[in-house]
């Protein structure tokens, strides 16, 4: 099997809805684990991938019982020379007094143990958008004389 990523990641979009429910949670760090090794993330830069998504979904899907959303949309997209992660986390109407400073305060209260939160909070954008709480970063995508050295 080749470590070459199997699509060309300037056109690659992948999207995944998961229901906010802690059941979901293993299997969506196992489908992030894929994804990022076909984006072409090798070692360290995979951990940090994993994360960042951790911090962005798993916290949320750890502490499902006690969360305000339904569902959570993670789409990954390939930019010329990063990957876009942008999460929305979806209420269904049940709060619709959220403000726009709500997911970013909840993922701060959920992560104050992680030590990186902050140096990773710090290139999020959060926003709200059509009464959707989102948040969007990106991550440098993994250079093609790295990986041709990886083969």
């Amino acid at each position: 099997m080749s470590d070459k990523s199997p699509f060309n990641a300037h056109d690659a979009c992948l999207k995944i809805e998961l229901p906010c429910d802690q059941r979901f949670l293993q299997m969506f760090e196992q489908f992030t684990l894929k994804v990022s090794q076909s984006f072409g993330y090798r070692g360290g830069p995979v951990d940090e991938f994993s994360q960042l998504i951790s911090g962005l979904t798993g916290t949320v899907l750890k502490a499902s019982e006690l969360m305000p959303f339904s569902h959570l949309s993670v789409e990954l997209s390939a930019l010329e020379k990063a990957l876009a992660v942008r999460v929305e986390y979806h209420t269904d109407g049940l709060d619709e007094n959220v403000s726009s400073q709500r997911i970013k305060h909840v993922l701060n209260t959920l992560n104050k143990e992680n030590v990186n939160w902050n140096e990773m909070a710090n290139s999020f954008e959060f926003s709200y958008v059509d009464g959707v709480d989102c948040c969007t970063v990106a991550l440098p995508l993994p250079q093609n004389d790295e990986q041709a050295g990886n083969q």
